[in-house]
């Protein structure tokens, strides 16, 4: 499961997907795989009622910009380093 940053309470991580997550007061920021995405977020809609906002990614069909605690995040074109 996640296991909660020594150095800072508000990062997890979940070792066996590699996912990372940002929590603050409710708002969340998963760094992972889609498919470590898609994990984190069928655990959270067990418990709760959420709305997400973008999906930041490289497919055409992902999200290019977000915003998270009033900073604006964008994706520049390209492909991730292998």
């Amino acid at each position: 499961g996640y296991r909660r940053g020594a150095s800072n309470a508000a990062v997890f991580h979940h070792e066996d997907d590699d996912t990372r997550c940002l929590v603050h007061g409710d708002d969340f920021v998963v760094l992972s795989t889609q498919g470590g995405v898609d994990k984190f977020e069928k655990m959270l809609e067990r418990k709760y009622k959420y709305k997400k906002l973008a999906n930041l990614g490289f497919d055409s069909s992902d999200s290019k910009g977000a915003t998270f605690l009033n900073r604006v995040i964008t994706l520049i074109d390209g492909k991730p380093k292998a």
